[in-house]
């Protein structure tokens, strides 16, 4: 999905967002609910359930058992194909599920003899083998990924996002689970998730190094300038903002309307800000190197 789209999104309030962006919004709100819940609860069935929820709301999977243990049987393969033809069948619904939860939920809470990435490879196999929701339950293993690297203070910020080495992978990701389920062999699927762990750091890592440079060159720049107080906080704040409009920085920088609009307007002259509506009502700014930067991570 173009990364603009999310960002327009979330200014175009009178455009209603199309289902694919309104199921990142969804994830993002998820996420947000996840790093929240982790600070009072350990990761378990009710923490999930609530995330299940906020991910599938308004979307295709908001059934009636969103929220809760799925309460039907489940086939991973070609929609419409049955169980004969299916690639795997997760537990069934019911005591079996319930059972095979309770279970996950205690094992990674459980101190085990093992290095972090090894337990949460095969937490997260648990996981997506039980398949405990009617919809949503990659998006969710995956999120769980970063709350428990979280929980084991592996990272202090959810800045580690599997899915986009993961997707383009993701028959090699769906083999790797079911070798485990038919050979009981973890090995193979371990490596390919430090591979992916691996990976994802790395490039985390290096946009961060990116963005924290060009936040001190723009800084530099206004500096040089003469930029004070709102213009200088904007320069401070800017690599938090690939788009923004005058409102949004009134609100963020806790100034007028007025004050907003010439630290953005200074920004502009200097380049480091971009007007994308054509100087129409509601007008919008674009970052475009930290655009292109979170666009590429």
């Amino acid at each position: 999905m173009p990364y603009a789209d999310v960002l327009e999104a979330q200014y175009a309030e009178s455009r209603r967002p199309t289902a694919e962006v309104h199921e990142v919004q969804n994830y993002v709100q998820a996420a947000f609910a996840g790093l929240d819940l982790i600070k009072k609860l350990p990761i378990c069935l009710q923490v999930v359930s609530k995330l299940q929820q906020i991910l599938v709301t308004g979307t295709r999977g908001d059934t009636y058992d969103a929220g809760r243990l799925r309460e039907r049987l489940v086939c991973i393969g070609d929609r419409g194909r049955g169980i004969e033809q299916s690639r795997f069948v997760p537990p069934p619904n019911g005591d079996v599920l319930r059972e095979g939860v309770s279970d996950w939920e205690k094992w990674i809470n459980a101190d085990q003899e093992m290095p972090v990435l090894v337990k949460v490879a095969l937490g997260h196999y648990q996981f997506e083998t039980l398949h405990p929701f009617s919809d949503g339950n990659g998006r969710i293993g995956r999120l769980i990924i970063t709350l428990q690297l979280i929980e084991e203070h592996v990272l202090k910020h959810a800045v580690l996002n599997l899915s986009p080495w993961l997707e383009p992978r993701r028959d090699d990701y769906i083999d790797h689970l079911l070798t485990v389920s038919r050979t009981g062999n973890f090995d193979p699927w371990v490596r390919f998730f430090a591979e992916a762990v691996k990976a994802r750091a790395l490039a985390a890592a290096e946009t961060i190094r990116s963005l924290m440079a060009f936040s001190q060159e723009v800084i530099e720049t206004m500096k040089d300038a003469g930029a004070r107080g709102s213009v200088h906080d904007l320069a401070v704040n800017i690599i938090g903002y690939p788009m923004m409009t005058i409102p949004k920085v009134q609100a963020d920088l806790g100034v007028s309307y007025p004050t907003a609009a010439s630290a953005i307007r200074k920004l502009e002259e200097a380049g480091f800000l971009r007007e994308v509506t054509g100087g129409n009502y509601g007008r919008r700014y674009i970052c475009d190197r930290v655009y292109d930067e979170l666009a590429e991570s």
